[in-house]
């Protein structure tokens, strides 16, 4: 064998290992063969105390592997890779789950046919896969299995089992199947590793016909056992005579079965916590919990001890255990896997905060914690994937003054008392003033144009274009998956999209904000329609698709308590030109009991409120999926804060001072008395994110002044 085998494949180093009886093999692999096979004889003195029979149950996890070798033999092996079962052309039926017993009824395994291009019966590469008149170059050896792990470690296996038919063709003499005509050996099989990836026996059925079969294997103690089928043959064009015979076996589901085992817990004291398991069963089911083996009863902060999901509403330290579900019906008993929970001795009582601040604020992040034992903190830093421990941080508030743009990043506390230890951790950006008075992350989605990492931007209902994996995501000019004309970007390099995909579809970003704070909104769109681009639907159907700028203002239960969004657009709507939509108009558009306001440009925070929703929605309301999409970019949720004014005097003019926030613009206006009705524009002022000062004539006259926020 010339060739290295690759050893992260563990089934590639079963092949070699399988070869050792009936194949020329080089001296350096007959020692490390007979190796292993003299392990094998010494092992046969340990003793097998228990006898375990295994079945084609579908309620295990099966699993897909083939192995590629040239149609000379093993000494030809080419690689090995897992494969999913509709690849392997192996399946359970009926496919979809009843609500009867069993689940399935039967299994089928097929000849391999895709290396060939598919629906076209045609190989795609003829200097590899496939002779130029399209006659197999390659045996595919493709497995069928279960991987039970060490769960049989030290146990006598037992795989059993009926073949209700065999039309694949089967090559009788031994050795290799014959290529042509094609010929294929298929067996079932009992494996046992030492350790993942290292073979040291199989045992297996000769060729398999209609009828019982049952083989068994010792599985020496520590040793993964791995049991199911395997075809070995050429590999045949789609929809030849070869391609349409298969294997099928009775499928023969343990009653009851539980396919979603529960999961360990590693939670604080205090938290809540559930474990969870599922099973199907051909009679009424019941359920036990177990906690070290006995038997837990509803009571006190325990609930669902006989459900399917076993809840802990407040944890404490003797909760620590082994926890496992019995399940019960009229045939039987299944055990579901132990699992371990851990309660640390350490209460959380108040997480520290995300914050979102300007440069040269103080940073402030505080967390509490109770615990029995003495408690100690040390604060760390992740910024740019680096790691850094803060030093002297080493109490429950860590403060940062002066910060800056660099010191976005997270910031994470380590609590210790006695041998356990928990953490906490929020987020720090530090925005210049500009980027700081519009609350939105990523507003014009330059940050991330791969589309890896959305946040906080969430997307719903958005349709998976085939031809592209990140659809709905960070597009630039190049996009042209709606018609053939490309996107005329707004700004930047990229813009983001949305189609419409069920009844909503569409993108938020949610800001945590506070009663009484004040907003404007707003975004400008591009409606893709005529011939190169893919239009709003229009009133041809049953009604009019439409899509709007929304803002929700939501509550402590993630509920929208008042709502402004912006004119609709439908397929009405100007196309292939961006414009600027505004969410100016109040009430209460889809959200119950919500009373209306006044239309306004500024977005008041109502009592209740703990976060704003910035909102893209494309509403389907026609049924017209897949139907229209719609180009967006520079999103705007601009703080509004009140000016507050300072006037003095130099000389003959009025100082006017008032801070100001970046990116917003400020009219100054004045009059002469109160008793003037209008006021007379004086200039407007661009924020900078700090105090301005503006000096004005004072004319020898008194004067009255005042700046508004536009």
């Amino acid at each position: 064998m010339n060739k290295p085998i690759p050893t992260r494949l563990f089934h590639s180093v079963t092949r070699v290992a399988s070869c050792a009886a009936g194949l020329k093999v080089s001296s350096a692999l007959r020692r490390s063969v007979s190796a292993m096979l003299v392990a094998a004889c010494f092992m046969g003195f340990a003793i097998f105390a228990n006898a375990v029979t295994v079945k084609v149950d579908s309620t295990k996890t099966w699993l897909g592997f083939n192995n590629v070798i040239g149609t000379n033999g093993w000494s030809s092996y080419q690689f090995g890779s897992p494969w999913a079962l509709p690849d392997l052309r192996a399946t359970f039926y009926p496919t979809n789950v009843p609500t009867g017993w069993p689940l399935r009824t039967s299994g089928v395994l097929q000849v391999n046919t895709n290396t060939y291009a598919p629906g076209t019966g045609a190989p795609p590469d003829t200097n590899y896969w496939n002779y130029s008149d399209g006659t197999a170059n390659k045996l595919i050896e493709a497995n069928l299995y279960v991987d039970a792990g060490t769960n049989y470690g030290g146990d006598t296996v037992t795989f059993q089992g009926t073949v209700l038919s065999n039309t694949i063709p089967m090559n009788t003499i031994g050795g290799l199947p014959t290529v042509s005509p094609a010929r294929w050996q298929v067996v079932a099989f009992i494996k046992e590793f030492s350790a993942p990836g290292v073979l040291t026996g199989i045992t297996e059925t000769t060729n398999l016909s209609a009828g019982a079969f049952s083989i068994n294997r010792a599985i020496p103690a520590g040793y993964i056992a791995q049991y199911g089928f395997k075809t070995f043959g050429p590999n045949t064009g789609p929809g030849s005579p070869d391609a349409l015979t298969g294997l099928g076996v009775q499928v023969e589901d343990s009653d009851p079965a539980i396919f979603a085992q529960p999961t360990g817990v590693l939670t604080n004291l205090g938290s809540a916590f559930n474990l969870s398991v599922k099973a199907f069963g051909a009679t009424t089911l019941s359920y036990q919990w177990q906690k070290n083996g006995t038997n837990l009863a509803n009571g006190g902060t325990i609930s669902g001890a006989t459900s399917t999901n076993l809840v802990i509403s407040s944890a404490v330290v003797a909760d620590t255990g082994s926890y496992r579900c019995v399940v019960t019906d009229t045939a039987g008993t299944a055990v579901s896997t132990a699992v371990t929970v851990t309660i640390f001795d350490i209460l959380i009582t108040d997480q520290p905060d995300d914050l979102r601040l300007p440069v040269g604020s103080t940073a402030e992040f505080t967390v509490g914690a109770t615990s029995a034992n003495p408690i100690t903190y040390q604060w760390r830093s992740i910024i740019g994937g680096v790691t850094n421990v803060i030093a002297g941080a080493t109490n429950a508030t860590l403060t940062l003054t002066n910060v800056q743009t660099t010191a976005s990043g997270t910031y994470y506390v380590t609590i210790t008392a006695g041998a356990n230890s928990v953490t906490a951790d929020a987020i720090l950006r530090v925005r210049t003033p500009a980027d700081w008075v519009n609350f939105l992350e990523n507003p014009g989605f330059e940050d991330d144009p791969a589309g890896l990492n959305e946040s906080p931007w969430v997307r719903f209902g958005e349709e998976v274009f085939p031809l592209t994996p990140d659809i709905g995501a960070f597009v630039d000019s190049s996009d042209v998956y709606y018609g053939q004309d490309p996107v005329n970007v707004y700004a930047g390099t990229y813009v983001s999209f949305t189609t419409f995909n069920g009844t909503w579809s569409g993108i938020y970003q949610d800001v945590p904000t506070t009663p009484g704070t004040t907003f404007s909104a707003d975004m400008w769109f591009y409606h893709a329609g005529g011939s190169g681009g893919d239009p709003m639907p229009g009133p041809w159907l049953p009604a009019t698709n439409e899509c709007y700028l929304e803002i929700q203002f939501r509550n402590n239960l993630d509920q929208c308590i008042h709502q402004y969004i912006s004119s609709l657009m439908d397929y009405t709507t100007q196309s292939n030109v961006w414009f600027q939509l505004a969410a100016t108009n109040a009430g209460a558009y889809s959200v119950p009991n919500t009373p209306p306001t006044n239309n306004t440009p500024y977005l008041v925070a109502p009592e209740g409120t703990v976060s704003v929703r910035f909102q893209v929605t494309l509403h389907n309301i026609s049924g017209s999926s897949l139907q229209g999409s719609l180009y967006y970019d520079n999103a705007r949720l601009m703080l509004k804060l009140p000016v507050t004014l300072k006037v003095s005097q130099s000389g003959g003019n009025t100082l006017v001072s008032w801070e100001t926030l970046g990116a917003t613009s400020y009219q100054v206006q004045y009059k002469n008395s109160l008793s003037d009705v209008t006021w007379t524009n004086l200039e407007v002022v661009a924020g900078t994110g700090s105090t301005v000062t503006r000096s004005y004539s004072s004319a020898g006259t008194g004067r009255l002044y005042r700046v508004l926020t536009l």
